[in-house]
């Protein structure tokens, strides 16, 4: 089993490429909505466990994230879906949370 690990944390002169400062004041104000974001990620390392059987973890780093809206964000959900379902062979989407619902918006 191969797992996948995401940093999103961005360098001081980096901080530019992070889109998601732009809407830090919505995501405070609202904090159980869902955004749609696109994002850019590289590998930063592979740590192989072999006292774990040969195990591998991935670590990733988001290099670029951007909110979308409108229909950006629509377009951007539905390849989404798109893509969980030719991945996965499952025709629904993920489970419902608590962050679903009157308040979610794309």
């Amino acid at each position: 089993m191969k797992a996948v690990n995401v940093a999103g944390t961005f360098k001081k002169d980096q901080r530019e490429l992070n889109g998601l400062e732009s809407i830090a004041q919505e995501l405070i104000d609202s904090p159980l909505e869902r955004r749609v974001v696109a994002a850019l990620v590289e590998t930063r390392r592979v740590v192989k466990d072999f006292a774990d059987g040969g195990s591998e973890r991935v670590v990733t780093g988001i290099v670029h994230i951007e909110p979308l809206t409108g229909d950006a964000a629509t377009d951007t959900r539905k390849h989404l879906d798109e893509a969980f379902r030719a991945r996965t062979g499952r025709d629904d989407s993920p489970a419902d949370t608590l962050f679903d619902g009157p308040q979610a918006k794309e």
